[in-house]
């Protein structure tokens, strides 16, 4: 039977890196690790809300629609890992513009876009991003995830991630881009 229910909650997207750098150990046990139990709880509490995730690295998808359902989302949430997306990098913008077209149109003023991230952005174009997000009446919060300091991060075979040149690569916290 259907039946009309009336919802006064807003509409929440949680965009998670996925990115190789989430990979880093400066938060124990991983980044992407800490941040999934951490966002795991914080769907509990967002009890009359809608919620759904985006995962990015280099690039941004949906991963959970908006749903009332919050097993459905922790069932999606704890599917989340690098190996998600096959582009590497991290591309926060194409984040915001993925989850913002996630949210409806009609409803102006109740869409929050919680950005997990640690920050460290390779595409650019992130404060025209942000501005076309606000014109569509999302607020974005940001929450850093790893350490001013950093850390190494593991290769395919566990060894610390080296670069070109053959100095160990370290990931850290862009706190001053999150702001």
């Amino acid at each position: 039977k259907e039946t009309l229910v009336e919802r006064t909650g807003i509409d929440v997207i949680l965009a998670v890196d996925v990115s190789r750098s989430m990979l880093a150990k400066d938060i124990v046990p991983t980044r992407l690790d800490k941040a999934k139990l951490e966002l795991s709880g914080l769907i509990d509490r967002l009890k009359p809300d809608r919620i759904g995730i985006v995962a990015f690295a280099g690039e941004a998808f949906i991963q959970c629609p908006l749903t009332l359902d919050r097993s459905a989302v922790k069932l999606f949430l704890s599917s989340v890992s690098p190996n998600l997306i096959d582009t590497p990098g991290t591309a926060i913008a194409k984040a915001i513009r993925v989850a913002t077209a996630a949210f409806s149109d009609k409803d102006k003023g109740s869409k929050a876009l919680i950005l997990l991230t640690d920050g460290e952005d390779h595409e650019g174009n992130l404060p025209a991003e942000v501005r076309r997000a606000a014109a569509a009446g999302v607020t974005i919060f940001t929450i850093g995830i790893g350490t001013p300091d950093g850390s190494t991060l593991p290769d395919e075979v566990g060894r610390a991630k080296k670069d070109r040149q053959g100095r160990i690569v370290l990931s850290k916290l862009n706190e001053a881009l999150l702001k």
